[in-house]
């Protein structure tokens, strides 16, 4: 890097970023990127933050992939992802998802894992809400959920 060492780095403003990977750095919340980077992203990896909640990520709207396991995410935190119409994979593996009531329409969704969550049932899916078409996973080892790679769902 030289004498400037990462300081001196030129980088690309955050609003032209199509994929960011910011897993396991502590983000704590996904406020901060509201509005400054949601512009061109396109893939986004949150896993291993501490997250409970989701605010900033509705004005997303060109995300494909999101991917938010291994955080503290409960039922309640799901509605922010409504106004995300081009999310295709949805990864939720290993949060605190009793329910998926909350999960708003994305009608581009083909993946969705939720394996090692504790969900009692997938009703959150039924009436148009969750997956638009293609896969459903369904948490128990079923397409999209991960399972058949390790994974034990749960």
């Amino acid at each position: 890097f030289g004498a400037g060492g990462v300081a001196g780095l030129q980088l690309a403003p955050l609003g032209q970023l199509t994929r960011l990977h910011a897993s396991g750095i502590g983000l704590g919340s996904t406020h901060a990127l509201k509005g400054s980077a949601g512009g061109a992203l396109e893939h986004l990896e949150l896993e291993r933050n501490g997250l409970s909640e989701l605010s900033g990520l509705a004005s997303m709207r060109k995300l494909q992939e999101l991917q938010l396991g291994w955080n503290e995410l409960a039922a309640a935190a799901l509605p922010a992802l409504r106004g995300l119409a081009a999310l295709a994979t949805l990864r939720l593996e290993g949060n605190r998802l009793e329910s998926l009531r909350g999960l708003p329409p994305l009608p581009r969704l083909q993946e969705l894992h939720v394996a090692q969550n504790r969900l009692a049932d997938l009703d959150g899916l039924a009436g148009g809400g969750g997956c638009g078409g293609g896969e459903r996973g369904d948490g128990r080892g079923g397409a999209g959920s991960g399972r058949g790679r390790g994974e034990r769902s749960g």
